[in-house]
């Protein structure tokens, strides 16, 4: 596991740094910035899974190294704060921005192995094998929804049989304008995503679920979902070592599929459609496309 550590203190960092090598990390490796634009750079060059930042550092924040980091792509990499910021609202602001973690300096040996502790049970289990279910959206899922939602892959059909309201997000890298991947879930996916992701009542979002037409907040919540864990969704199928970085470059709601995406959709490298489960709200579609 590769952890970077952005803080311009130095005694900070290494108490950071000891506080971490009492985690018993496997195949664990450090590295320490000691300004935001210095951590971005690690950021971009290592790839880390964690990045622990201060929020007052100079030339670059901690909130903007976090928000730089997540509007770049790299949504895999997990973000979190060990910091002496007072304000509450900045603090909350960090969480709804991505932050796993917040933690007040002082802070003991024992909060900061808890708090790094908990971000790698949501990691994805590493070393086994390349199962899209396994390893990816059942990963992601349990992951921002601790088990709320079960999914069950289905048989795939023809995208011309999709009579549906979908939310479409066409997916590539930040450095290309080429469409790599394609999501596309049903209405009812879209209410179950963006009402989770707003901490929604289930029974109101089910009322709303039967009107005509998508609320666009809730599809901006999914959308949001679908912008901070495409990466990991679609790594399995991608087939790479190293998961290629994702990110959204064009998406809409939309009352069928226009011919040109489902002739994409049924000429995908790789398809998975899945059965999305909520114990209260019921099921829901989804179908993953790589090209």
């Amino acid at each position: 596991m590769k952890i970077l550590i952005a803080d311009d203190t130095r005694v900070v960092q290494m108490i950071i740094k000891k506080s971490i090598e009492k985690c018993g990390i496997a195949d664990l490796e450090v590295k320490t910035a000691s300004d935001g634009l210095e951590a971005y750079e690690v950021v971009r060059s290592w790839q880390p899974d964690l990045v622990i930042t201060d929020w007052h550092m100079p030339i670059m924040t901690g909130i903007e190294l976090l928000k730089k980091i997540y509007a770049n792509g790299m949504n895999h990499i997990r973000v979190g704060f060990i910091t002496a910021e007072p304000s509450e609202k900045n603090l909350e602001q960090a969480k709804r921005f991505g932050a796993e973690f917040v933690l007040n300096k002082p802070c003991s040996e024992e909060e900061i192995v808890g708090a790094i502790k908990k971000v790698l049970e949501k990691l994805p289990t590493k070393n086994k094998s390349s199962d899209f279910f396994d390893n990816s959206l059942g990963s992601v899922l349990n992951a921002k929804f601790g088990g709320a939602i079960s999914i069950e892959e289905i048989e795939s059909k023809p995208s011309s049989e999709f009579k549906d309201t979908y939310l479409i997000a066409l997916f590539g890298t930040p450095i290309s304008s080429t469409i790599r991947a394609i999501s596309v879930i049903d209405k009812r996916c879209i209410y179950l995503l963006g009402a989770l992701i707003n901490k929604m009542q289930i029974s109101d979002v089910l009322d709303l679920s039967k009107k005509d037409g998508v609320d666009s907040n809730i599809a901006k919540f999914a959308t949001d979902f679908l912008s901070e864990s495409g990466t990991d969704i679609f790594a399995s199928l991608m087939n790479n070592k190293k998961p290629e970085i994702l990110e959204i470059k064009s998406k809409g709601v939309v009352s069928h599929l226009p011919e040109k995406v489902c002739t994409t959709i049924d000429l995908g490298v790789n398809r998975k459609d899945f059965k999305l489960i909520h114990p209260e709200f019921g099921e829901c579609f989804m179908a993953i496309v790589t090209l």
